[in-house]
């Protein structure tokens, strides 16, 4: 399964307080992400865990331990799930 942003959301990079702001209008709900939710939400972008966690990995050690990274990255995945700004999707079956 791939994770992606959900469409129709309004997202505000706001790097001078190492935050990101996203509403949603269908909630509507206003959401504030750290440097390192942000940075998970930006990774889902059709990536499946295992891409997330390890390029979140790559940007993230040192300072961070893999194990740690690896923490971050699981549990942003399901925070983001949980607010429902991002999704699993099952790209179709290929044809070859």
């Amino acid at each position: 399964m791939l994770y992606r942003q959900r469409p129709a959301l309004t997202v505000r990079p706001v790097p001078e307080a190492e935050t990101c702001i996203i509403y949603c209008a269908d909630s509507p709900r206003l959401y504030t992400l750290n440097l390192g939710a942000w940075l998970v939400f930006e990774l889902c972008r059709g990536r499946t865990s295992g891409e997330i966690t390890a390029a979140y990995a790559a940007l993230t050690v040192p300072p961070l331990t893999v194990q740690q990274a690896e923490g971050q990255a699981a549990e942003g995945l399901r925070q983001l799930q949980r607010d429902r700004l991002i999704y699993e999707h099952v790209p179709a079956a290929t044809k070859g």
